[in-house]
């Protein structure tokens, strides 16, 4: 997740040469942002720093 965006599910078949798998990205994508939709508006999601 990025501030204002989602991301690019073509950029592992591009950089990796992963034939097909922007196809199947995009799909978990879009089911991780159907379960951020049900998340309350006001809440914030932080991410430690590894």
């Amino acid at each position: 997740m990025f501030v204002d965006n989602v991301g690019r599910p073509d950029l592992l078949e591009k950089a990796a040469d992963e034939i097909g798998s922007s196809v199947k990205m995009a799909r978990l994508m879009y089911q991780s942002l159907q379960q951020f939709k049900k998340l309350p508006d006001d809440l914030q999601v932080c991410c430690p720093m590894l």
